[in-house]
């Protein structure tokens, strides 16, 4: 490594661990899984390895036979290094490591923001790598493929469409990409979920906050990873040539999106309370906005 390598790999160490640096919640006790895996200093398949192993390893999540449905963020027709989308490395890897564990397929699908779904999936990269990985990909942009559910716990979502292959699957899993919002203020987890949905703009009409988390408890998520290889700092949720593009080389994972979201607009510098629809989310019970109850196994690869 001469100089210049040397400086670049500190220089994105040092961001990555002061982002790293400012969850704080409780430690698991000894031989206890943890409720978050927060995984630093690595590349997409080695920061997914390490995360799901503290969690109890992919065989916890996906057993032989079931059908797997994987929700990234592919919303925007950009390229991989804008941090619109999720990584295609970590969706790809994420594939591989479901049908090891003798999942009997996995589809990958958004309903994408920009209109040209097949340009989203090919630019993002996310398209030919998951099916280089042996998986699946799904169209979200046609209406025949959603059924409509009902919402009884909805304050403001009471009826919608979900994608079939989300209320039929096994195993769902939720992938999406750390990065601030214009209008919601923060993009992650639970705002993910909005690509399940047919209607996306009733979301807006109704309340965006509030309908989020209505929508977000209809087919909640058996695991969610919170990708923050990069993460956009500014001019989200589409980016443009002067958004900031953190290297953070981190993964979030828990299966509550409720404290993925508190933790990653945290480490984003962010605070949660500007994103409402995260502690309403809490309200309906879908998980806690308090990380001091929340037990965090850190890990920093060398």
């Amino acid at each position: 490594m001469d100089r210049r390598d040397f400086l670049k790999t500190a220089a994105v160490t040092g961001i990555s661990a002061l982002f790293f640096d400012r969850l704080h919640g409780a430690s698991p006790a000894e031989n206890t899984l943890p409720d978050m895996a927060a995984v630093r200093n690595g590349e997409p398949a080695q920061l997914l390895d390490a995360g799901l192993e503290a969690l109890g390893g992919i065989g916890r999540f996906v057993k032989p036979g079931q059908t797997v449905v994987i929700k990234p963020n592919i919303g925007w027709n950009r390229t991989p290094e804008m941090a619109a989308d999720t990584n295609p490395d970590l969706v790809a890897h994420l594939v591989k490591l479901c049908l090891k564990a003798g999942a009997k397929s996995v589809q990958v699908f958004d309903h994408t923001c920009d209109k040209d779904w097949k340009s989203c999936y090919l630019t993002s990269g996310i398209g030919p790598a998951v099916e280089k990985a042996g998986g699946t990909m799904i169209c979200g942009n046609l209406k025949r493929g959603y059924l409509p559910v009902e919402i009884p716990n909805g304050k403001v979502l009471k009826s919608a469409m979900i994608l079939r292959e989300v209320k039929e699957c096994d195993v769902f899993i939720n992938i999406p990409i750390l990065k601030n919002h214009g209008g919601t203020k923060y993009s992650g987890a639970l705002k993910n979920l909005m690509g399940s949905i047919w209607d996306r703009p009733i979301m807006h009409r109704l309340g965006v906050q509030q309908a989020i988390a209505d929508w977000a408890g209809v087919r909640k998520p058996d695991l969610t990873i919170l990708d923050a290889c990069r993460a956009m700092q500014t001019g989200g949720p589409r980016g443009n040539k002067a958004s900031v593009i953190l290297p953070l080389r981190s993964l979030l994972i828990s299966t509550d999106m409720v404290a993925l979201d508190t933790a990653g607009a945290k480490m984003l510098g962010i605070d949660p309370a500007l994103a409402t629809h995260i502690a309403l989310s809490a309200q309906q019970g879908l998980g806690k906005t308090d990380l001091a109850q929340v037990n965090i196994k850190k890990i920093v690869l060398s």
